[in-house]
């Protein structure tokens, strides 16, 4: 999810109703999906240093890639 725009005179009232509505959108829709995908494989492509980009394939024809830092994920790219 990419965080939504808004407006250059936004108030910081505003800018938190935004990026409040944005992370509970992402707590109700987004998290449960995530919970349901099946991971079919996953290829190393690179690594440098403690960072590692592995492709991910989905059980229902998706992928992306994940990129790991110690190995725990930190970035994550997924078409469902």
């Amino acid at each position: 999810m990419i965080l939504p725009d808004y407006p250059e005179d936004v108030t910081p009232e505003q800018l938190k109703d935004i990026t409040t509505q944005f992370i509970n959108n992402i707590k109700l829709s987004i998290a449960p999906m995530l919970d349901s995908i099946q991971v079919a494989s996953q290829d190393r492509i690179d690594s440098s240093g403690n960072m590692i980009t592995e492709l991910i394939r989905t059980e229902g024809g998706g992928g992306g890639d994940v990129i790991l830092q110690d190995s725990k994920p930190v970035y994550l790219s997924l078409v469902l």
